[in-house]
């Protein structure tokens, strides 16, 4: 039971959500404490000003009360502002008269004391303050004010920042709540789409490819992370399906020679066909259709294992497209096709000759095999910006749309009856894309069924 526990709590510590709105809450707790405890000091310290400056100006009005008394009586007599005495005394703090050799006409200040002493200020310092009694600019008296702690407060005084603590602490305890549901919400928002994400991954993991995310956020990162979630759903599908039919592909290429094989052997062994010299050449042409099929794909694992060295020299590809189409004069004239060129001259190149001319050499092959006779062939070569551009274009048989993205798989054949005369291994176009990419380039296709294709090549110069 106990390991259960250890557990719960582990998963609880690592779950993203509950770390994420830990972390949201901390910022939110720190940053309400300090600045409750700051605008608390602020107040105290600015409400104690407040106090100080008013005490300040109680005091100064108590010395101008008395010299104003002094000019009226004409000078100082023992009974000479008593009254102001006593009052100040009913306000908790006492008062001393002096006249201007320091002798005393009267004193306040231990009376004022004794009722301090019975009153709320008992705990307080004493404090003594003297300002001088100016009458017509010359100083005729002294007024010691004698009071409790550093600055004077009334009760409204104390009540005031009572209250304001005490507001203080409410907004605090509201700031604290509101900042929880913030805090929680916030989280819970941040990592839906991760979690929803992470659940599609776990379906993806146990071979569901069919699973996605549609709860889709609106955050452009969170936005791109699902679609590229979606997307790698989408290609873990259309991987699966072509590596199951790749299988079957593989298994028909080799089927069909392996087969032919076997009945001629099988025949001669039990004597019903002579051994003859076109028979041997037909067993041949088959054994080299197999070490091709081979070799192709030797030479395309080594081009996406980035294993194949290409021998790159600096060369005239315009005239290798020109020579290329030469040597396919026949298949078109054969054919009765329209070729139309547009080949820029002097386009240098720094590749593998010979790979980038097995790129061009199967490309216009495959325009001449699916272009009906009398069909059209257009071809352009021209320099943009930093690319050779190698444009293939025909209106034969086209390509659906729905096997469009899986062109340049290998063994991928839109034709699905596997017939020689409409199709090869079905490998040209991967070893074309997988030449292309090791150079730097791009290649890709348009296509409409029944309207035709177009191919465009892009090379680094």
């Amino acid at each position: 039971m106990a390991l259960d526990i250890n557990l719960v709590m582990e998963m609880f510590r690592n779950n993203l959500r509950t770390r994420t709105a830990i972390v949201f809450i901390s910022i939110a707790l720190i940053s309400i404490v300090i600045v409750s405890i700051t605008t608390n000091i602020l107040i105290i310290n600015s409400f104690g000003n407040y106090v100080t400056k008013s005490t300040d100006k109680e005091f100064s009005n108590i010395a101008n009360t008395l010299a104003a008394v002094y000019k009226s009586e004409g000078g100082w007599k023992s009974t000479t502002g008593r009254e102001i005495g006593h009052a100040a005394m009913m306000e908790g703090y006492g008062l001393r008269l002096r006249d201007k050799d320091g002798k005393i006409i009267w004193d306040f200040s231990s009376m004022s004391y004794m009722m301090n002493m019975m009153g709320k200020w008992n705990k307080k310092n004493i404090s003594e303050k003297t300002l001088p009694i100016i009458v017509d600019e010359k100083t005729v008296g002294y007024v010691d004010i004698i009071y409790y702690g550093p600055i004077m407060m009334s009760d409204l005084d104390f009540k005031f920042l009572c209250d304001i603590s005490r507001y203080n602490v409410i907004a605090t305890v509201i700031a604290i709540f509101i900042a929880l549901t913030i805090s929680i919400y916030v989280s819970n928002y941040i990592t839906r789409p991760l979690i929803n994400i992470t659940e599609v991954a776990k379906k993806l993991e146990k071979g569901d490819f069919t699973a996605k995310v549609y709860d889709i956020p609106k955050e452009d990162e969170l936005f791109k992370l699902t679609a590229a979630i979606n997307h790698l759903g989408e290609s873990l599908k259309n991987q699966e399906i072509l590596r199951k039919q790749m299988t079957s592909d593989i298994a028909h290429e080799l089927r069909t020679p392996l087969t032919t094989l076997q009945s001629h052997i099988e025949a001669m062994l039990d004597g019903i066909w002579e051994p003859t010299h076109e028979r041997l050449k037909s067993l041949n042409e088959e054994v080299l259709r197999l070490i091709n099929i081979v070799k192709d794909l030797e030479t395309l694992n080594k081009f996406e294992s980035d294993m194949l060295k290409l021998n790159k020299i600096k060369f005239d590809a315009s005239e290798l497209v020109k020579s290329i189409l030469t040597n396919f004069e026949a298949s078109f004239a054969e054919k009765e096709q329209e070729v139309v060129k547009n080949i820029e001259d002097n386009i240098m190149l720094f590749g593998d000759k010979d790979r980038i001319a097995q790129v061009f050499v199967n490309l216009i092959s495959n325009s001449n095999k699916y272009t009906p006779v009398g069909g059209k062939i257009k071809i352009d070569f021209y320099k943009d910006g930093d690319y050779a551009v190698f444009v293939i274009e025909d209106n034969g048989m086209g390509i659906s749309k729905d096997d469009i993205p899986f062109i340049f798989e290998r063994f991928y054949r839109g034709e699905k009856s596997r017939n020689r005369e409409t199709g090869g291994s079905g490998i040209g176009l991967s070893i074309a894309k997988a030449i292309v990419l090791a150079h730097g380039g791009e290649i890709s296709v348009e296509s409409e069924i029944n309207k035709g294709s177009k191919f465009t090549v892009k090379i680094p110069l």
